[in-house]
């Protein structure tokens, strides 16, 4: 949870639709994959957070 925390406290100081900026990433199949696309910022962490369990994986 820490790390999702400050994920998004880096990203975008936790501010905007798109807290985790995730539009751009794999998992958003919603909205636009441009910059600040997502609108939904539930939809953004939830994106956001399987990004980290990805990358978190693949560097174990």
């Amino acid at each position: 949870m820490e790390l999702l925390k400050a994920v998004m406290m880096q990203e975008s100081d936790g501010r905007r639709g798109d807290p985790m900026q995730s539009s751009e990433g794999a998992f958003n199949t919603r909205y636009p994959r441009q910059s600040n696309g997502i609108r939904d910022p539930e939809y953004s962490i939830t994106c956001g957070a399987q990004e980290c369990i990805m990358w978190g994986l693949l560097l174990m």
